[in-house]
């Protein structure tokens, strides 16, 4: 009885005398961690608002490197006349331009499809942002943590289809991580009308519906519209009234390549010559007098290096043609990919709206139309994520 009740007295002694260092040690862990938390949120925000006054790449810089990069610089490492005249001439300068801004505009030009960069004149451009924001990040975290910035554009959830960026190592599975993200809005592109074009579209054909009585035939009716509106927002377009959307697959394709075939004309029919002029002292270097060939022949190469292009490319097609042929290769590749999901998003989004259709309401049908595909089609934000951790060693 006795030795029963000292136990009892020595185990709450215990408790009393342990129970503050519990509680201390709780508390500086919960301080750490909230600090941590506002460090990386305010960290983010930070390198979202800073801008960079004087952000520059070269356009084709990786192409033009293996065409003439010897030439580029002299023994000392000082650019030469040549380096002048094609950075004059084809360098891309960014300038008082936001991290955030610089981000989403070469999310938006990259045109990654399944892994596959189709848009590989602007390796360079990838290059120096990922330098200068790793510059900044470092700067500002010190050596008291280690960091990695993850940014994607996805216009279509779950479809590997857009543009993505990693800045820093993945952080190690053992240790404890503090993440922010946010959502930042992609620059002035076909998408900008994107949604309320999609609601207007689709107001006056629900409308339609009202007036069918029988169940079955009500269902067979919805299913054709969704499954037209759907391929209409992504592949084949819509129109209502003065207003028309290409659809996502297209939009994208058409503004990536747009990009490349204009920067493509300024060099190829302008620049071109000029550099031509230029190097005439160095005609003893075949390099030089095919410069704008071999820019040409490298997208050329990329381009009908992809499996079953053949079918859309003439043997001996121009760069123009190719650039034409590859867009319709890629909008029915990414069709075909998709098939089977956006059946069963029709599936999905029928049911659901069948769930009212004793109270079929026109409000309500647009609102979850409009709800569904916001949550699977993303084609104005880019995500942007920061993951920050301790510094070891």
């Amino acid at each position: 009885m006795y030795d029963a009740v000292f136990f009892a007295v020595l185990v709450s002694l215990s408790g009393a005398i342990l129970l503050p260092a519990m509680y201390n040690n709780m508390a500086v862990e919960t301080s750490v961690d909230k600090h941590r938390e506002e460090t990386v949120d305010e960290a983010l925000l930070m390198l979202m608002t800073s801008k960079d006054d004087d952000f520059g790449y070269m356009f084709a810089g990786e192409q033009i490197d293996a065409i003439v990069g010897d030439y580029l610089y002299d023994d000392q490492g000082n650019p030469t006349f040549l380096y002048t005249v094609v950075d004059t001439l084809i360098g891309k300068q960014q300038k008082h331009k936001t991290y955030a801004d610089l981000i989403v505009e070469n999310l938006a030009s990259q045109l990654q499809v399944f892994d596959w960069r189709i848009n590989v004149f602007t390796t360079q451009y990838d290059d120096a942002l990922q330098r200068n924001i790793t510059q900044v990040l470092s700067e500002y975290f010190g050596d008291k943590y280690e960091f990695n910035l993850t940014a994607h554009w996805y216009p279509i959830g779950g479809v590997a289809f857009g543009g993505t960026m990693n800045v820093g190592p993945h952080p190690p599975a053992s240790v404890d991580t503090h993440v922010a993200t946010c959502m930042v809005s992609i620059p002035q592109t076909p998408f900008s009308t994107f949604w309320s074009l999609v609601e207007d579209y689709m107001q006056p054909k629900l409308a339609l519906l009202q007036g069918i009585t029988n169940r079955v035939a009500f269902e067979e009716n919805l299913t054709v519209l969704i499954n037209d509106t759907l391929y209409g927002i992504l592949f084949d377009g819509v129109s209502f009234d003065d207003s028309s959307f290409p659809g996502v697959i297209n939009a994208t394709v058409e503004y990536v390549f747009g990009s490349i075939q204009d920067s493509l004309e300024a060099v190829f029919e302008e620049a071109m010559s000029m550099i031509g002029e230029s190097i005439n002292v160095f005609e003893d270097e075949p390099a030089f007098m095919s410069f704008a060939d071999g820019l040409t022949s490298s997208l050329l190469s990329n381009i009908t290096s992809l499996p079953g292009i053949g079918e859309y490319l003439d043997e001996n097609a121009s760069l123009g043609d190719a650039l034409a042929g590859m867009k319709t290769y890629l909008v029915g590749l990414i069709k075909e990919y998709l098939r089977e999901p956006l059946q069963d998003m029709v599936r999905l989004l029928v049911s659901l709206i069948m769930d009212i259709y004793d109270s079929f309401d026109i409000d309500d049908a647009v609102a979850m139309v409009n709800d569904f595909l916001m949550k699977r089609i993303n084609v104005l934000r880019a995500q942007f994520t920061l993951t920050i951790w301790g510094a070891t060693g």
